[in-house]
């Protein structure tokens, strides 16, 4: 039932993705050709209005949906996922295949780029997966992390640039590696 919801939830949002998509081109036509004369009047300060009012309304709907929803694609955890205690509960992050990562981080971190390194290196080298630490709320506690989901089995080097730290990290199929840098 739930995942009836979400998958007709998605569905309306991307009707109304791509109505908004084709109405603001048309708007963005009827702009170009005002500014070639090809249509007359004052298209040009009317438009610039729609756009700077609907530029600042998209931006506070993305920040209402941050803030107030739980992401419950990854909020929920099924029965048959056993985390941990000090586990966050993050279904997915792990298989049979594969592992993971989750790095523990402090509040200043909030919003910083952590870049996942092939092989156990000193900071350099191509760049396997990127994620950003965000708030992530459970019932018990608000802590910040980073997770790479689903990582194949080997060594690795976390790396988060801004703030100059490294870790070198093992991962094993099935397992979940953490990395506390509270």
């Amino acid at each position: 039932m739930r995942s009836r919801h979400i998958l007709s939830d998605r569905k309306s949002r991307m009707r109304l993705v791509c109505v908004l998509v084709v109405f603001l081109l048309a708007l963005t036509g009827v702009w170009v050709l005002n500014l070639l004369n090809v249509i007359g009047g004052s298209w040009s300060t009317i438009l610039n209005a729609i756009f700077t009012g609907l530029g600042s309304i998209v931006a506070f709907l993305q920040w209402h949906e941050q803030t107030t929803s739980e992401a419950p694609d990854t909020a929920e955890v099924s029965s048959s996922e056993k985390a941990g205690p000090h586990e966050p509960s993050i279904p997915g992050l792990a298989n049979k295949r594969k592992g993971a990562i989750v790095v523990y981080a402090p509040r200043t971190w909030r919003g910083t780029t952590l870049h996942l390194l092939s092989g156990l290196q000193e900071a350099t080298g191509p760049i396997e997966a990127v994620s950003n630490v965000v708030e992530h709320r459970s019932a018990e506690q608000r802590q910040f992390l980073g997770h790479f989901p689903a990582v194949p089995p080997g060594h690795y080097t976390l790396v988060a640039l801004s703030r100059q730290r490294h870790a070198q990290i093992t991962v094993h199929a099935g397992h979940l590696s953490e990395i506390d840098w509270r």
